[in-house]
């Protein structure tokens, strides 16, 4: 296995199957890719703001999200690459 592939929504969840990949990659010698995707409702849609607010919006929280969990796993683990 060259590549684990991990997806996450930043639950608790998505935290423990990431530190599980974290630990079969560095055993297997595999590389690691964290992975989020995001789709707007159309509730969040129907607010006030405009579409290309709520996306700016939306983009700035989860980088934020991303970033928070890279200083995690970078403190935690030692020279892993994410």
């Amino acid at each position: 296995m060259s590549t684990i592939l991990v997806p996450t929504d930043f639950s608790k969840n998505a935290s423990s199957a990431l530190r599980y990949a974290i630990q079969l990659s560095k055993q297997m010698g595999s590389n690691l890719i964290v992975f989020h995707c995001s789709q707007m409702s159309a509730y969040a849609l129907s607010a006030a703001t405009t579409e290309e607010q709520m996306t700016l919006l939306l983009k700035e929280d989860e980088e934020n999200k991303m970033e928070k969990l890279q200083q995690q796993v970078n403190k935690a683990y030692d020279k892993l690459d994410m």
